[in-house]
C-alpha cells in the first residue's frame, strides 16, 4: 500500500485527529491523540513489508523502558513475552509489532497502545515488588553466570542454629568458602550482619559478601554493621552483576 492509501484508510478511523509522515520507504510514523503517561504522543509505526501492513513502535518501547526497568533475566523476559503473547504482538529485533490488514489497521492501532502501556506498566511493577525482582534477579544470575564457582543456594554452617544463615556459599580449592547474602532492606542487613558475627565467633574460615539492592536505602547504624561485619560488599545489584565473576577469580587465584 501507498502513502495514500494508508492516510486514507485511517481517516476514515480517525477523522481530521490524526497526521501521518512517511519515514522512509514503507513505514509511516502516525500521530494520533494517544499518550505516554509523561504527556508525549506515543510512538506508533506502520510498516508495509510487501506481504503484509505491521503496526509497530521501531524500538521506542524498550527504548523508554530501559531507562527505569533493564529486561535483562529470564524472569524479566517471561514478563515481556506473557504481555507480547496475550496482546497477538511479536518482538523483531526490539521493534514490537501486530500483524495487520487494511480492514483492522484502527484496531491494531488501538491495540499495540495497550501493549505498549502494558510493557511500560513493568517499571511500576518493578517498584510494587522490588524485593522479589532483586532477589529473583541474584538467584538467577548466581545460578547461571557463576556456576562455575559451585554456589549452593541455602546454607546453615551452624548445626541446630538455622537462624544464622547463608544466602549462597561458593566453595574455592583450597581457599576458605565464599558466604553471600542479599540484603535488601534494614531487617535483612541486620541478619545478615548477625549471621556473620556467630560465624566468627564460632572460629569458622570464610570471606563475608554483602549484595546490596542499593546500600543507602539501609541506616546509618545498619550501614555501619553491615561495613564493619563483611569483607567485601556490592553495593547494588548492578555491581554485582559487572564485576563478581572477576572478584572469586580473584579469590580463587
Amino acid at each position: 500500500m501507498n502513502f495514500n492509501d494508508i492516510k486514507s484508510l485511517l481517516q476514515n478511523s480517525f477523522g481530521n485527529h490524526f497526521n501521518i509522515e512517511q519515514k522512509r520507504n514503507h513505514l509511516y510514523q502516525i500521530f494520533v491523540p494517544i499518550f505516554y503517561d509523561d504527556g508525549d504522543m506515543m510512538d506508533i509505526f506502520i510498516q508495509d513489508t510487501g506481504n503484509e501492513l505491521r503496526v509497530c513502535d521501531c524500538g521506542m518501547t524498550l527504548m523508554r523502558l530501559s531507562y527505569t526497568f533493564g529486561i535483562s533475566t529470564e524472569h524479566r523476559k517471561k514478563l515481556l513475552a506473557d504481555i507480547l503473547n496475550a496482546d497477538g504482538a511479536i518482538m523483531d529485533n526490539g521493534n514490537i509489532c501486530i500483524p495487520s490488514s487494511p480492514e483492522l489497521l484502527f484496531e491494531n492501532v488501538m491495540q499495540i497502545s495497550q501493549t505498549i502501556t502494558k510493557i511500560l506498566a513493568l517499571r511500576y511493577t518493578s517498584q510494587r515488588h522490588v524485593a522479589s525482582l532483586f532477589y529473583e534477579d541474584l538467584d538467577e544470575y548466581i545460578l547461571s553466570a557463576l556456576k562455575d564457582f559451585s554456589p549452593q543456594k541455602g546454607y546453615a554452617p551452624l548445626k541446630g542454629r538455622e537462624e544464622y544463615g547463608v544466602d549462597y556459599v561458593f566453595s574455592i580449592k583450597n581457599k576458605p568458602p565464599v558466604f553471600l547474602f542479599g540484603i535488601r532492606g534494614n531487617e535483612k542487613a541486620l541478619s545478615s550482619a548477625l549471621s556473620v558475627l556467630a560465624f566468627q565467633k564460632e572460629n569458622i574460615a570464610f570471606t563475608s559478601v554483602a549484595v546490596h539492592d542499593n546500600l543507602g536505602d539501609l541506616s546509618i547504624v545498619n550501614q555501619k554493621k553491615v561495613t564493619n561485619a563483611m569483607d567485601k560488599q556490592f553495593y547494588d545489584y548492578s555491581s554485582f552483576e559487572e564485576t563478581s565473576s572477576e572478584f572469586l577469580l580473584r579469590l580463587a587465584a
